[in-house]
C-alpha cells in the first residue's frame, strides 16, 4: 500500500527522503504542496483520488503549544473528513523540520568539521532554517543544508531519525506497514 508523504516544499521532500529506511521506500511517495496552507488541500485530493493513507509533515511555525494543537488538529480535522477508514496523520515540526538537524547538537560540527558557535545554537531553538543557514554560510564551506545530504553518515541518519517529526513519520509509515498486512490477511 502506498502511503502519500505531502511537505510544504521540495527541499522538505529531499531530506526525508534521505532519512526514510530502505524497507519504506518503495512504498513511500512525497509531493510537495508549495506552501503549509496547499498541504490540507492536496492531502485532502490524494485521500479521496487515491484512496491512500496521507501523512502531512509541515512547520509549525511557532513554539507555542496551543498553536501548534490546532494547527495539527486543523489538518487532520480538515484531511480526515474525507478519509473515512483510510489512515491520516499530521506531524508538525517545531517550529521548522530543519529543527531536526540541532536535535544532537554535536552532529552538524562532526559532519562538517566546525564548531557550533553560540549564536547559531542560541538561534537553533526559535528559527533552526535561519541558524543553520547562517552556520552553513558563514562557518564552513557549504552553500545549504541541501549540501549535508550527501555528507551524512548511517550513524548520523539514525540520529536524525531520532528527532521527533522524523519518529513520528516512521512509526506511521511501520502502522500503515502492518495496518496493511492485517488487510491483507482478512482478506
Amino acid at each position: 500500500m502506498k502511503v502519500y508523504v505531502v511537505t510544504e516544499g521540495d527541499i522538505d521532500i529531499e531530506v526525508l527522503r534521505r532519512l526514510i529506511p530502505e524497507e519504506f521506500a518503495d512504498t513511500t511517495v512525497f509531493a510537495a504542496a508549495g506552501s503549509a496552507t496547499g498541504t490540507k488541500s492536496l492531502a485532502r485530493s490524494l485521500v479521496v483520488r487515491r484512496a491512500a493513507p496521507v501523512v502531512v509533515i509541515i512547520d509549525s511555525d511557532s513554539l507555542a503549544h496551543e498553536v501548534i494543537i490546532e494547527r495539527k488538529q486543523s489538518i487532520e480535522e480538515t484531511v480526515g473528513s474525507v478519509a473515512g477508514d483510510i489512515p491520516i496523520k499530521a506531524i508538525l515540526a517545531v517550529p521548522e523540520l530543519e529543527s531536526i538537524f540541532f536535535h544532537d547538537l554535536d552532529l552538524l560540527p562532526r559532519i562538517t568539521g566546525t564548531p557550533l558557535p553560540s549564536d547559531v545554537e542560541l538561534l537553533s531553538e526559535a528559527q533552526p532554517k535561519r541558524a543553520l543557514n547562517m552556520y552553513l554560510t558563514n562557518y564552513t564551506t557549504l552553500n545549504t543544508y541541501k549540501d549535508l545530504l550527501p555528507l551524512l553518515s548511517e550513524s548520523d541518519v539514525l540520529i536524525l531519525r531520532d528527532a521527533d517529526p522524523v519518529r513520528e513519520l516512521l512509526a506511521f509509515l511501520d502502522f500503515v506497514a502492518n495496518y496493511s498486512s492485517q488487510l491483507l490477511n482478512a482478506a
